[in-house]
């Protein structure tokens, strides 16, 4: 029911928050000697210094990289702000965890009612399927703006560059 979606979403948002300020204020200098040289480490923070909330949210849709590993890097490579990490966590990894949690409760019921009068098992596994379809279509979507925003921040890092030399 309902609970379940307020346990998820309240899991969700504590344990990325938690993740956050864990790698902002505990792990960063360990991070940031392991890592901060890495030229996509490097990009992402100069495409997070530009503009923090998009890049967030792409991240966050994208699950190019996993959670956890996006909590470290948001909160020790990059100076996102935690209000833009929070409101992108919250806007985008939250409905992921409905979707999951509905996927979860509609399966749960599916099998348990293979055998009973009611909706047949595979009007259930459309219906998955369809969600799953979505979540497909979205991460590629955003994987695909991500790449962009990345690229045109590199092409940005390359002309200050050539700039700066010819200068």
């Amino acid at each position: 029911g309902p609970l379940m979606y307020v346990m998820a979403a309240i899991g969700i948002m504590g344990s990325q928050a938690l993740g956050f300020m864990l790698a902002r204020f505990a792990l960063q200098p360990q991070i940031q000697k392991m890592y901060g040289q890495d030229e996509m480490f490097k990009k992402i923070s100069a495409a997070v210094k530009k503009d923090g909330f998009k890049i967030a949210m792409l991240g966050r849709l994208s699950l190019v990289i996993s959670t956890p590993v996006q909590n470290v890097v948001f909160g020790a490579l990059t100076n996102v702000s935690f209000v833009d990490f929070f409101a992108a966590t919250v806007l985008a990894s939250v409905p992921e965890g409905m979707i999951i949690v509905y996927l979860a409760a509609s399966t749960r019921d599916a099998v348990g009612t293979m055998n009973e009068e009611g909706s047949p098992w595979y009007i259930t596994l459309v219906a998955v399927l369809a969600v799953a379809a979505l979540v497909h279509t979205i991460s590629d979507i955003a994987k695909k703006v991500l790449n962009e925003s990345l690229e045109e921040e590199d092409e940005q890092l390359i002309h200050q560059t050539v700039a700066i030399e010819g200068a």
